[in-house]
């Protein structure tokens, strides 16, 4: 199954239009309204950043702790 992921704005009258779908394909459209996050919400992710240890990492920092980790998970769990 592949996935395709389109951000647009809705027009006046309610439509959208989207190009690049594969032609002659049965999909599924599921469309899901971003709503603003609540305060709490806000406060929450706030405190999250910044307290977490990925924090005050860059993302290449973040991805090789993470390949780290799965190597370790993995040879835990499956290397004998």
């Amino acid at each position: 199954m592949e996935t395709y992921r389109f951000k647009e704005t809705v027009r006046t009258d309610g439509t959208v239009i989207l190009s690049g779908l594969p032609p002659k394909k049965k999909v599924e459209i599921v469309v899901s309204e971003k709503a603003a996050c609540s305060e709490e919400t806000r406060k929450w992710l706030k405190d999250i950043r910044s307290r977490h240890k990925f924090a005050n990492m860059s993302k290449a920092e973040i991805l090789e702790k993470l390949r780290k980790t799965r190597d370790i998970v993995w040879a835990e769990r499956h290397e004998n």
